[in-house]
């Protein structure tokens, strides 16, 4: 296709054509036989500029006699890097910084537990560990601090013996961990 999709009416045959390409046309063009897609929606992918110009479109073309001049069917669904990073940065850098802070603060507490003169992460540093010791505390706070199939097991104690702060910790951890993946796996 050679359109111009940083304009309004390019956006506009972008559209048509694509559709035109799926066997879906005007129906009100008698000549042809198309589907009736007056109950369905078309998901259109795109960056922020996309969105825009269909809005605008929607917008221009609301006086418009059909539901398929004015675009009634079309969804706009941004890209999820771009609402990630136009959307979302403030929430996304809160989210990281969050959770970075919240593994020290594991990492803290779990290296005290190992040895009572490690009373702060620079203490712990100063000690210098070697990197096979570091990879061994990281296996045990994932097992530790990470939700997982022993959680059922803290399901199972008596409601008084539970430890809710824990339990609630542990699914935080979890889920920073899922966002940042999946943010790595966005860009």
């Amino acid at each position: 296709m050679d359109i111009n999709n940083s304009t309004v009416s390019g956006n506009i045959q972008a559209v048509t054509k694509l559709l035109a390409q799926g066997g879906i046309l005007d129906p009100t063009d008698a000549e042809i036989d198309t589907p009736e897609i007056s109950q369905y929606v078309v998901l259109i992918h795109g960056n922020l500029g996309t969105g825009k110009r269909l809005q605008t479109v929607q917008l221009q073309q609301s006086i418009e006699a059909t539901p398929w001049d004015y675009l009634q069917h079309v969804i706009y669904i941004p890209g999820l890097f771009h609402l990630k990073m136009a959307c979302f940065q403030w929430m996304h850098q809160l989210i990281g910084s969050a959770g970075t802070c919240r593994w020290l603060d594991c990492w803290g507490v779990h290296v005290k537990s190992k040895n009572a003169s490690h009373g702060s992460l620079e203490a712990f540093a100063a000690s210098e560990p070697t990197l096979n010791d570091l990879k061994v505390l990281a296996d045990e706070l994932a097992q530790r601090y990470i939700a997982n199939h022993t959680l059922q097991r803290l399901r199972r104690w008596p409601a008084k013996e539970r430890d809710l702060q824990y339990k609630n910790t542990l699914f935080m951890n979890k889920l920073f961990l899922l966002y940042e993946e999946l943010s790595y796996a966005m860009n």
